[in-house]
């Protein structure tokens, strides 16, 4: 089963299952310590306040205060588990999820904005992460304090307790049909909300169009439609999601009025005892708890469910070839390709290709002209796997290129694009990106720098390199690891290319003003890890400007200063003028 048929609760029940089960022992703990305290209250009340006993008095306040601790203690590591389960439950699906998407078909790209694709694997899943750790968690403690409580209850007075549940059928019917409206307007705003990220990607993307054409106000009027319709999806979806709370809240407070109404008539003719009331308060205090729990609980697995169905049915295609074979090593092809009768469409039914028929032999050398559109890219993206045939057949070495899998194409064909992309990182890992794919985990070293500055000779692109590296600037975390080497390279410069590089490298010196280097760095001559030393940071230094006071320079750098700044004024009024 392909993740992205899998139910949510595949990954709730078959994911993490010791820490589950860890989970469930301390929730079976906890819930002596969440009742134990409602007993000390009824026998604070009726023995020791009754009897006027202050030993027992100190004992029961003891237990009681221990109780309420221990079960706070459980509480806070119940959600921490939760969270940590949760959390590694949402990293395993984030994972698999990023693995399928990565072996989709390059047509299912063409038409899934990449808006969709990142808001699925980022906010979204989140939402579905926060439900993940207390799917089993949260049912099972509110189910059991909620029995727990209740049979409590029923020991002090089953007629209260029959009275004080009565209005919990009315609640799950009304909640529910709540709920249904709720998840329908969330639906709607899932949908926006990627429509809007796509219109975002869109803007940024083209933005260099919009500005040649100041279509400002036409993508503020696209933006706009999709913002008033957020608006009222959300003002819609409040309105209800208040609405349940509302519900809740009032249920919740039906419950006080009976015990009162019909509690305080038993006390008062002396058919049930103050202590065994205010037990009783308390333990439908504490056992309406759980049951909101169980209603919030069901909020969010409508919320979870409705955000995991929306995004795996977003995906939910299958890769048309493995990522590796089956039982033996990849091909190696000798390159013989032959078409026959290939046929290529692609969204819109544009047929791209029209029953090609062709071979290609092993070290032969073929050019595919024609005009723009003809199909020249295709007929490659086709060899290449990067596209599938409609009908027809491509065979490569007499293989059916269709039942190859991923490894066996990228061990024998090398691509290169007509627009390469460049991925972050360094120049080193995007020329040598193929080579550690196709290297990956098999134990097999890397080209070395001077294979690696060979290949880079051979293709022409050495002094691209260069004129690339000499324009950058390191950043100073990846610089002063590297602190040393730098020095080390300065002084064999210096020492052994000082006069062949004389007339046009300024070689540091300390006892020589530096013409091409800053004031600044003429005075500090150095970095300092902190940024303390940074041009910005000086004037607040103290201990750059005592310097300045010693050595006299002050005066001399406020002179030049001010007659900078009298210059740059007057040069500013001509050009006023």
């Amino acid at each position: 089963m392909r993740i992205t048929q899998r139910p949510l609760f595949y990954w709730i029940l078959r994911r993490q299952r010791p820490l589950q089960g860890l989970l469930l022992l301390v929730i079976l703990a906890s819930l002596f310590f969440r009742v134990f305290p409602l007993e000390m209250q009824k026998r604070i009340i009726n023995e020791a306040i009754h009897l006027k006993d202050e030993q027992l008095l100190f004992i029961y306040c003891g237990l009681y205060m221990g109780a309420v601790v221990l079960a706070a203690v459980s509480k806070y590591a119940i959600n921490v588990m939760q969270t940590v389960i949760g959390q590694k439950i949402l990293v395993e699906m984030r994972s698999e999820l990023y693995r399928h998407l990565l072996q989709l078909p390059l047509q299912f790209y063409r038409t899934v904005p990449p808006g969709t694709v990142i808001s699925a694997m980022t906010a979204e899943l989140n939402g579905i992460g926060f439900f993940l750790g207390g799917a089993l968690a949260i049912p099972v403690t509110s189910v059991l304090t909620f029995l727990v409580f209740l049979g409590f209850m029923f020991s002090l007075s089953p007629l209260l307790a029959l009275l004080s549940i009565v209005i919990y059928p009315l609640e799950m019917i009304v909640i529910p049909l709540l709920q249904k409206r709720y998840n329908r307007l969330n639906k709607k705003r899932i949908k926006t909300t990627r429509a809007m990220s796509n219109v975002v990607n869109e803007s940024v993307s083209g933005l260099q169009e919009i500005h040649a054409n100041a279509s400002y106000q036409l993508e503020e009027k696209r933006m706009a439609a999709f913002i008033e319709t957020l608006y009222n999806i959300l003002k819609r979806l409040f309105i209800v999601k208040y609405g349940i709370k509302f519900a809740n809240n009032m249920f919740q407070s039906f419950g006080p009025f009976i015990l009162f109404l019909v509690g305080g008539y038993l006390t008062i003719n002396g058919q049930f005892t103050l202590g065994a009331l205010v037990a009783f308060l308390s333990a439908y205090e504490k056992v309406y708890d759980p049951w909101k729990e169980m209603m919030e609980y069901y909020q969010a697995l409508q919320n979870a469910q409705v955000l995991y169905r929306q995004i795996m049915s977003t995906f939910d295609l299958q890769p048309r070839h493995p990522l590796l074979p089956d039982g033996r090593e990849p091909y190696r092809l000798q390159g013989r390709i032959e078409l026959k009768e290939v046929s290529c469409t692609v969204d819109g039914g544009v047929k791209i290709l029209d029953r090609i028929t062709m071979q290609i032999r092993p070290n032969e050398q073929v050019a595919l002209v024609g005009f723009s559109g003809a199909g020249k890219t295709t007929l490659l993206l086709l060899i290449a796997q990067l596209y599938d045939a409609d009908q027809g057949s491509l065979l490569l070495d007499g293989k059916e290129a269709a039942t190859l899998c991923k490894a066996d194409i990228s061990r024998n064909i090398s691509m290169i694009a007509q627009q390469p992309f460049i991925f972050s990182g360094s120049l080193r890992d995007n020329l040598l990106y193929a080579v550690r794919a196709d290297r990956s985990g098999d134990g097999r070293e890397l080209p070395g720098r001077e294979q690696l500055f060979q290949v880079i000779r051979d293709v022409g692109l050495e002094e691209d390199l260069l004129r690339f590296g000499f324009n950058s600037i390191i950043p100073r975390d990846r610089v002063l690891p590297l602190k040393q080497n730098f020095l080390h390279m300065r002084r064999i410069i210096r020492d052994e290319l000082g006069e062949h590089f004389a007339g046009v490298v300024e070689f540091y010196d300390a006892d020589t003003f530096l013409a091409y280097s800053s004031l600044r760095d003429n005075i500090i001559f150095g970095e300092s890890p902190g940024g303390e030393y940074d041009i910005e940071a000086l004037p607040d230094n103290p201990v750059f400007r005592d310097f300045l006071g010693r050595s006299g320079l002050e005066p001399e750098l406020l002179r030049l200063g001010r007659t900078l700044a009298e210059t740059t004024v007057e040069l500013l009024k001509k050009i006023g003028d």
